[in-house]
């Protein structure tokens, strides 16, 4: 039983905050859900939820300031009460003065207060920026993902790193998550199980087989059971050269750490959404990507 639906009233208006949200809820029904005597499990899932948390305001401060909220004062000292509130109630359960349910019930109320009130306000705020023109953003996809239905790849040596993303796919309706720790594991997962996966999301910087490498080994190997999966590159860093080391490679695209709950749902719908073409180069699946329009100089005309 789930002890926290997700549901459109706990919608706020925007994509962002929203999809953070769903990510937050779904870490309090895995604590709702973990057992009393699994304490490792118990322990991860406090780890992610306050890790996600401290990001989740993080980046609302940072919209506050771009939008030059008004209440901004006021929004961030909730946030600084919420976030020492949830540390003096994880503190008391680690040192046995509160039980896992009264953290559950904690965390439900100050979800629930938070997203209702002090978020809605926020995001009605930003809403009532917009005029003509929509916020800039990845385009939404124009055929709807039906995320329980897509099998996911998570491919990190970073265990909070994998935990992080299997909670946020599991906040979109993922049931389907097969881990691995490099490209090797992943590789060696895949094979064994016979297994196609839809989407792999990928760490760059692993031993023995890095992201790259693996993506190169997906796309090329004659027995790959997935060569055209959609491929997501999750680096440490967001470089110009990262970013052309990943397409070479036949990545679809990349997402730079940290990173939120939306830039994973706008980058992976963009493309589970409208599927790009595939072509074959040098014995290896390739995405084929729309080439830029040139545009062509009348006689007469000279453009730089």
């Amino acid at each position: 039983m789930t002890y926290m639906p997700w549901d459109d009233s706990l919608l706020v208006g925007n994509e962002m905050i929203d999809d953070d949200h769903r990510t937050l809820v779904q870490c309090l029904n895995e604590l709702f859900e973990a057992s009393d005597d699994d304490a490792q499990a118990i322990g991860n899932v406090m780890d992610t939820l306050g890790i996600y948390t401290a990001e989740h305001f993080a980046r609302e401060e940072s919209l506050m300031a771009e939008t030059s909220y008004g209440d901004a004062a006021n929004h961030k000292k909730e946030h600084a009460l919420l976030l020492k509130l949830y540390v003096d109630n994880r503190n008391a359960y680690r040192a046995g003065q509160a039980t896992r349910m009264d953290l559950v019930k904690f965390l439900r109320m100050w979800l629930m207060g938070h997203i209702k009130n002090t978020d809605t306000k926020l995001a009605s705020h930003v809403r009532s920026l917009v005029k003509a023109e929509p916020v800039a953003a990845a385009p939404r996809p124009a055929v709807k993902v039906d995320w329980t239905k897509v099998s996911v790849g998570v491919v990190d040596d970073s265990v909070e790193m994998r935990r992080t993303l299997r909670t946020i796919l599991r906040g979109f309706g993922v049931a389907q998550v097969i881990e691995a720790s490099d490209g090797a594991h992943f590789l060696q997962e895949v094979n064994m199980l016979r297994t196609s996966v839809d989407i792999v999301f990928s760490d760059d910087g692993m031993s023995p087989l890095d992201g790259i490498e693996m993506m190169r080994m997906l796309r090329g190997a004659s027995d790959s059971p997935c060569p055209q999966a959609v491929g997501i590159l999750i680096p440490a860093d967001g470089s110009v050269g990262k970013i052309k080391a990943a397409l070479d490679a036949g990545y679809h695209g990349v997402v730079a750490k940290p990173f939120s709950a939306n830039a994973i749902r706008q980058q992976a719908e963009r493309f589970l959404g409208n599927p790009l073409p595939w072509e074959r180069v040098n014995g290896a699946w390739r995405p084929v990507r729309a080439k830029p329009v040139e545009v062509k100089a009348r006689p007469g005309e000279f453009r730089r």
